[in-house]
């Protein structure tokens, strides 16, 4: 730009002149072109961005439900009193097939575990004893009592030596024969006072049984039939030993049941 500057400069002189110049040579101009410098731009050196990294894709894990084992559950079917003796044992000998527990014996079975109360000795060994009222069923009437579905009797009753030691034992080896566990007494203390064990469904049921009633009318004493180390006998339930007693088998097993065949004297 500098030189296009002068060049106007010098023709407004030569204009103003009065005389006229000399021949002057004619002087070439120099090009009216400027070097133009390139003007520099602070324009900013942008970094290419980092290239991002494909996140991974996290695939939801499966809930698992937590498994639960489920408790286990047992049916158990009781009943009272099994009087078997007098007419009814009469008619087991006369027709086997004539059960007492004919309406209700699919009921008993469906159970997990059947148990009742023997209120009479079975066999046909031995004598009455001294007492108002004695009860000696005939062997006919244990295969009702297995069909049935019975799986535990408790012997330890007022009538279970009516026919004394000789009944009870045909009696705990007719059970046995059977199938069916009984408890609460047997040919020595150790015996009647032990546990049975029986286990269902993953359950391992104790069960104990015990007596405790009151002097007869007539005045039989129904605790001499006790047994001790030596007799055969029932297993006789004091009040303040009995929870103790039907606690201690725990250890061997799910949960205790005692079954206990008490009165009081009217």
């Amino acid at each position: 730009m500098k030189y296009t500057i002068c060049l106007i400069c010098l023709l407004l002189l030569a204009a103003c002149t009065a005389q006229p110049l000399a021949h002057v040579p004619t002087v070439t101009p120099l090009p009216a072109t400027a070097t133009l410098v390139p003007t520099a731009w602070a324009t900013a050196t942008v970094l290419p961005s980092a290239t991002a990294l494909p996140t991974a894709t996290v695939e939801p894990t499966a809930t698992v439900a937590p498994t639960t084992t489920p408790e286990p559950i047992i049916t158990l079917a009781a009943v009272g009193d099994l009087m078997l003796a007098r007419s009814i044992g009469r008619a087991l000998q006369a027709d086997p097939a004539d059960t007492p527990f004919a309406a209700v014996a699919t009921l008993l079975r469906s159970a997990d575990l059947t148990v009742g109360n023997l209120e009479c000795a079975l066999g046909t060994s031995g004598e009455p004893a001294p007492k108002a009222f004695t009860f000696l069923a005939p062997p006919e009437s244990v295969p009702p009592l297995v069909d049935a579905g019975f799986d535990v009797t408790f012997a330890s009753d007022n009538h279970t030596l009516d026919y004394g030691v000789a009944a009870l034992n045909e009696t705990l080896r007719l059970l046995q024969d059977s199938g069916i566990a009984a408890v609460g007494a047997g040919v020595n203390a150790a015996q009647a006072y032990a546990p049975i064990f029986v286990e269902r469904n993953g359950l391992r049921l104790a069960f104990l049984a015990y007596v405790d009633v009151p002097v007869e009318n007539g005045g039989f004493v129904t605790e001499r039939w006790t047994a001790t180390e030596a007799l055969a006998g029932m297993a006789w339930a004091e009040p303040r030993a009995w929870p103790p007693t039907c606690a201690q088998p725990k250890h061997r097993a799910t949960m205790s049941l005692c079954c206990c065949t008490a009165a009081t004297k009217a």
